[in-house]
């Protein structure tokens, strides 16, 4: 069962803080005291059972004051607490990430349907309400000229030609800043300035891992990036 720290389980606002202590050596960060992950569930496919979540990655926090600071800039995100990070003497980190990004999926798919219960709840009360459609206007919101698969094949092409032409990849990489805000697109634009090729390909195979929902390869990705990059 979830622990909320701030929030209240009968009535999640659909976004979350999962919090929990570190305790000893970590991949995240050498000073990391708190790790924080940002969880938000889309209730715009509600009428078809369907609940979009969008996880950004860990965030490393060196002191509780770092935590309290991020909680009063937002004071209507749950806040859950989950069990002290730390790696058994003995066992190989790979398996204990893998577990670890096990239990965390378990986690959100739990507070996914303690939201999904909230909103059925709300439907029965209210009922369905229609909102003005104004036909007479255009629609203000174009449809992309690319998709996905596009821009990600774009990206992939310009790392295995060198980054010979960063422009050709510009549009790929603002389309997916839009599209999905969840991918720290700004980590990637980075490598690509500075002409990382290994860099950029790790990163762009972490973002087809999270589009693709294979967060426990993402999870390994990012430690290679660590590894690789220790600002990254």
């Amino acid at each position: 069962m979830l622990e909320f720290y701030r929030g209240n389980s009968e009535t999640p606002s659909g976004s979350l803080l999962f919090y929990c202590r570190v305790r000893g050596p970590n991949p995240f960060s050498p000073d990391a005291k708190l790790l924080v992950c940002h969880v938000v569930v889309s209730y715009l496919g509600v009428r078809n059972n369907n609940f979009p979540v969008v996880v950004f990655p860990p965030s490393a926090l060196t002191s509780e004051e770092e935590f309290f600071e991020l909680l009063d800039l937002d004071e209507d995100s749950d806040v859950v607490r989950l069990e002290d990070f730390e790696i058994p003497e003995g066992k190989p980190e790979a398996d204990y990430m893998s577990e670890r990004l096990e239990r965390f999926n378990d986690r959100v798919y739990e507070y996914v349907e303690i939201y999904r219960k909230q909103l059925d709840r709300k439907r029965k009360k209210h009922g369905q309400q229609r909102l003005p459609l104004f036909p007479e206007q255009p629609l203000l919101i174009q449809a992309p000229d690319m998709d996905d698969a596009h821009a990600i094949a774009t990206i992939e092409q310009a790392i295995t030609d060198g980054l010979q032409s960063k422009e050709s990849i510009q549009a790929a990489v603002e389309f997916l800043k839009h599209q999905h805000p969840q991918l720290d697109m700004i980590n990637l634009e980075s490598a690509v300035n500075q002409e990382d090729l290994k860099l950029s390909a790790l990163y762009l195979d972490k973002f087809k891992a999270i589009l693709e929902e294979k967060y426990e390869d993402a999870a390994r990705i990012q430690v290679q990036i660590r590894n690789f990059n220790p600002a990254g």
